[in-house]
């Protein structure tokens, strides 16, 4: 009887140990546990700092192309006007200095 009574605390024992065991181990995936969800909030934090950036870069090309054709846009326009300004006053000329410098003016004459 005493046999089984020292065989009983001993399993006692095993169970008290693996238990204390089981609560150092759960303790301890706790904890890792908590490292990994801290380590993914940065890493989310990160990704979406980096997409707002890139956004951003995004937005700053698009507005630059923009700013890049309206800037030939009126290159052009200034081209234009000012074409359509001298002919405009070519055309004045003949009228001005009565036809002296036209090159339409009869040779023959």
């Amino acid at each position: 009887m005493s046999g089984q009574l020292n065989e009983l605390r001993l399993q006692v024992e095993r169970l008290n140990y693996d238990s204390k065991e089981s609560g150092i181990t759960i303790d301890i995936l706790k904890e890792q546990n908590e490292d990994a969800k801290a380590e993914l909030e940065e890493l989310k934090k990160t990704i979406s700092d980096l997409r707002s950036s890139q956004k951003d870069a995004s937005v700053e090309d698009k507005e630059k192309r923009k700013q890049e054709k309206m800037a030939m846009m009126m290159a052009k326009f200034d081209t234009v006007s000012f074409l359509h300004h001298f002919s405009s006053v070519l055309l004045f000329v003949p009228v001005l200095f009565g036809c002296h410098f036209c090159l339409c003016r009869d040779v023959t004459s």
